[in-house]
């Protein structure tokens, strides 16, 4: 395991990355408990789906959005 010595109160990169993902999981719950979707989770389109080309499909929500 690399140690990066720079970082303060013994921090490692990894502690940062984990919080920012922590947190985006925590809005993304958020956002599902009050009825809303963040299409997170989604489907680009082209000529191999039945999804037209500049849009994509939310896999959440079946919702198809513009890019």
């Amino acid at each position: 395991m690399n140690r990066d010595n720079e970082l303060p109160n013994g921090f490692q990169d990894g502690d940062f990355e984990l919080r920012e993902l922590e947190e985006q999981g925590r809005y993304e719950a958020y956002l599902r408990k009050i009825g809303k979707c963040s299409h997170t989770w989604r489907q680009i389109g082209n000529s191999n789906n039945d999804i037209p080309k500049g849009f994509f499909k939310c896999l959440h929500c079946d919702q198809i959005v513009k890019l």
